[in-house]
């Protein structure tokens, strides 16, 4: 991770000098981003700071949805809405499954980038780099097959959830019909006689599958941590490297 601070280093204190040098360019327009104005190394250096801040987006947006699962909101406007917390639970892993695929995606495309393999984004997927693995390091794109590996089951959930609306937390099915008995008989008589289970222990069943989410997605972000810091050290190093060169 030391070689990757200092290459990140190295390629801030870059940018900064170049826009300070095209600040001065008898080109230089205020009001547009000028991008045309910085050199081929300063183009190369900026898409690949911006995909590492695409990537590190990514890792921030699985941080939330831990906080997002761990703190349901019990208020009046949600009840209304009738999101219960299973709703709450289930919208928010669907978001942490699409963040998942959505990382693999970024490394794809940052693989592309660095390499200069001149993929289009549209069609960035694991067969045409494959078709190109002669001109990528071999370790590089291993990281991004062991990735894949270690999430396809997500993967192809978030892909039946995108595509066929299919539930990425099937073992929440049984306490959500809980919950709709429960809200039916108090609506029904107006409290909850007669209700096979009580409010309290509905909460607990919904505190263990609750807790048990929150495990599962903090062992996935262990796993993905690893995967993002490992191609980032590669990737960093090579295109320092390639950068040098221009």
């Amino acid at each position: 991770m030391e070689d990757l601070k200092q290459n990140l280093e190295y390629i801030n204190l870059f940018l900064i000098d170049e826009f300070k040098h095209i600040q001065i360019h008898k080109d230089f327009n205020n009001s547009k981003d000028n991008y045309h104005l910085l050199s081929e190394k300063g183009k190369y250096l900026l898409e690949i700071l911006n995909l590492y801040g695409r990537l590190n987006k990514l890792l921030d947006d699985l941080n939330i949805v831990v906080v997002f699962i761990t703190t349901y909101p019990d208020i009046e406007i949600y009840k209304e809405s009738k999101i219960n917390e299973i709703n709450f639970i289930n919208y928010h892993l669907e978001v942490f499954y699409h963040k998942i695929s959505t990382i693999l995606d970024v490394m794809k495309l940052f693989v592309s980038h660095v390499f200069e393999l001149g993929i289009c984004p549209k069609v960035c997927n694991w067969e045409n780099l494959e078709k190109r693995k002669a001109d990528i390091d071999s370790n590089t794109l291993d990281i991004i097959s062991r990735y894949y590996k270690s999430f396809i089951s997500i993967i192809d959930i978030r892909n039946l959830n995108t595509h066929r609306s299919i539930n990425v937390n099937p073992s929440s099915t049984q306490i959500a019909s809980l919950l709709f008995l429960q809200e039916n008989s108090n609506s029904n008589n107006n409290g909850s006689e007669g209700f096979i289970f009580t409010n309290v222990q509905i909460n607990s069943i919904i505190e263990k599958h609750k807790s048990k989410k929150v495990e599962d997605i903090r062992n996935a972000k262990e796993i993905e941590n690893k995967y993002v810091d490992e191609l980032k050290c590669k990737i960093f190093i090579e295109g320092v490297k390639r950068a040098n060169n221009k």
